[in-house]
């Protein structure tokens, strides 16, 4: 009976790990309904303060928000698992403006406890196509 119950459970398993990978993350289709009927444009290295009024974590990235027509993604380089949770965003930026290579730190909202670090790439525009 015991020698059953193995290839049970393995199959068991895998079949969890197939259905996982078929429900899609979350807030991966959040942050694609937030970027819908936007056209992505030239990277750009840095951003200028004044084209942004809103910072948030996004799975992989950080977006910046410049109203409803214009958002900035930053696909950051390294690992900030605090970014797929939505926790606190802090650019240490070495200019003015924040720009490829600055330091991204992640903190928990409730605790204030540092989740992550990692590297800003570069920024990618997001704005509505001109008709």
């Amino acid at each position: 009976m015991i020698r059953y119950a193995f290839p049970v459970l393995v199959l068991a398993l895998a079949g969890t790990a197939s259905a996982d990978q078929r429900h899609p993350d979350l807030a991966e289709v959040a942050l694609q309904k937030t970027l819908n009927g936007l056209t992505p444009g030239t990277p750009q290295r840095c951003l200028v303060r004044e084209r942004f009024s809103e910072v948030r974590a996004v799975p992989n990235g950080v977006l910046y928000v410049g109203g409803q027509t214009r958002k900035y993604l930053n696909r950051v380089v390294g690992e900030c698992p605090g970014l797929a949770r939505g926790d606190l965003v802090i650019v240490r930026s070495l200019h003015r403006e924040p720009c490829e290579g600055d330091q991204v730190l992640t903190r928990e909202k409730l605790n204030g406890r540092l989740s992550g670090s990692c590297t800003l790439g570069n920024f990618v525009p997001y704005a509505k196509a001109a008709q």
